[in-house]
């Protein structure tokens, strides 16, 4: 509860992560009226403090929330009195309160309300001294979509980074000992849709950068708007041909919609004529990778062959989560499961992760049961007949 009465305007001392949009959010359920999102903004790094924002992306969160995001432009050594100032210029706007989504760190209260002290403003605290985890799940399940963009590695596994916050995760999270929440610093997190916005950000993330002890995964504008609005999951599976076939008709058509694709092969590293297509006709517009050394099937190793598979499964995962993607097809990727080279686990991991935008297919034989029941599209090609049977080879240009 905020304990002010509706039509009360207040500015929200916003990062960009999920306690600041969920504080926001309560304020305005009930009732209080936003006039800008304050963000202090480091002048010599030229993003925002502590969860790294550039100012372009954050003009996009400005015309989605539809109120004017106030960089707060500030050295270390000025930072309280940036901050100061910036509150009584929008308290002569007609501010009243200003919202923060700080939970049960003293030191926060107390500066908050300093801040807000000399400013002549009422301090909010929407959040204060509730369960941490609660307000994670609060969080999720209102729609935000928060997404770790920074971790700190001496505190948990940078194996977190760039997913988005799910039941799965937070699981993740307790089982190594981690604060669900972040709040002791362990990670940050950028929210890009949910209840505040009118639209989801489009936004995608560099390669990650290692700062000191830090983990950093870059925001960006995406390069190019999002074709989807939303995307689906697809799984190609059964023992008839034309799986890979309809994944590559499926490219083909996405490319000519203009569409981005990453098209990852699992168990195989052929010069084939597909790969050949893709790298030569359809240019910028498809990131096609192998992953294996295509003797998975006839020559079996067991532990080589998995090691390869887990390398190709943490290169397909990021570029899923990068958001540069329209398209992401893990051809194969069944197979490799069910020879226990990945889990089932980690398939309905990328499943549950995948950006809104993003379409995702899973194709081979032996697509596991659960992948399945949650796939949004499932074909089976089933093998009445096959010219294999009488003994012919895989041909150019029609199986290879």
């Amino acid at each position: 509860m905020t304990g002010f009465p509706k039509g009360t305007k207040f500015i929200a001392s916003y990062s960009g992560g999920k306690d600041s949009v969920l504080a926001i959010h309560r304020a305005v359920r009930q009732g209080m009226e936003l006039q800008a999102l304050i963000i202090t903004y480091n002048t010599d790094l030229g993003r925002s403090w502590f969860h790294g924002i550039p100012e372009e992306v954050l003009r996009q969160v400005e015309a989605s929330v539809g109120a004017p995001v106030i960089l707060i432009k500030t050295t270390g050594e000025a930072y309280n009195q940036s901050f100061e100032d910036v509150l009584r210029q929008q308290k002569e706007l007609g501010a009243q309160v200003c919202v923060f989504g700080d939970i049960d760190i003293p030191g926060h209260l107390e500066w908050g309300k300093a801040r807000c002290e000399a400013a002549g403003l009422s301090a909010c605290f929407p959040l204060w001294q509730e369960n941490r985890e609660d307000l994670v799940r609060e969080c999720v399940e209102a729609g935000f979509v928060p997404r770790i963009t920074v971790v700190n590695t001496e505190k948990m596994s940078a194996e977190f980074l760039g997913r988005p916050i799910t039941e799965e995760l937070i699981a993740q999270l307790k089982e190594q000992g981690v604060d669900v929440c972040g709040e002791n610093g362990e990670y940050h997190s950028f929210v890009t849709e949910g209840p505040i916005f009118q639209k989801a950000v489009a936004v995608e993330f560099a390669p990650p950068l290692e700062v000191d002890s830090y983990r950093v995964l870059p925001v960006k504008i995406r390069e190019k708007s999002p074709v989807l609005e939303q995307g689906y999951v697809q799984v190609y599976t059964g023992n008839g041909k034309g799986k890979t076939t309809a994944a590559m008709g499926l490219t083909l058509r996405a490319a000519g919609a203009g569409m981005k694709v990453y098209f990852g092969q699992f168990m195989k590293q052929e010069e084939t004529s597909e790969k050949f297509a893709m790298e030569n006709f359809l240019g910028e517009a498809v990131t096609f990778v192998q992953f294996g050394d295509g003797h998975e099937l006839r020559r079996p190793n067991p532990e080589t062959d998995g090691a390869a598979a887990q390398k190709g499964y943490l290169q397909a995962r990021e570029a899923l989560l990068s958001g540069r993607y329209d398209l992401v097809v893990l051809d194969e990727i069944n197979v490799a499961a069910r020879l226990h080279y990945l889990t089932e686990e980690q398939l309905l991991a990328l499943m549950a992760e995948k950006p809104r935008h993003t379409e995702l297919v899973f194709t081979g034989r032996g697509a596991p049961e659960a992948v399945q029941q949650k796939a949004d599209l499932v074909t089976e090609m089933v093998e009445h007949c096959h010219y294999f049977r009488a003994g012919v080879p895989a041909r150019k240009g029609i199986e290879l």
